[in-house]
């Protein structure tokens, strides 16, 4: 699911970034995305990296280690922090 949202977040920017330079040039397309752009790109990269951690969980579980050695608890907090703050910002 996360992936899938990575991909569809792709190609919507992809697709509003072509559309802005056909319109009005591609440096005005990306001057006008870059302001709301700066924080919320990397906040759906780091939602998607929360969002992929439990195949991370799943790979080093059948490696055979010990869950409890690989959830780390602090890092996702963390992860999930920062996508909260960077989304309200985008806002």
């Amino acid at each position: 699911s996360a992936l899938c949202m990575l991909i569809i977040n792709g190609f919507n920017l992809g697709f509003c970034v072509s559309q802005g330079a056909i319109d009005s040039g591609l440096a005005t397309a990306i001057l006008k995305i870059l302001p709301h752009g700066i924080f919320e790109i990397p906040a759906i990269l780091i939602a998607g990296t929360t969002g992929l951690y439990p195949i991370h969980i799943l790979i080093q579980y059948l490696k055979g280690n010990k869950l409890k050695n690989i959830i780390e608890w602090k890092t996702l907090f963390i992860l999930m922090a920062a996508t909260f703050i960077l989304i309200f910002i985008a806002g």
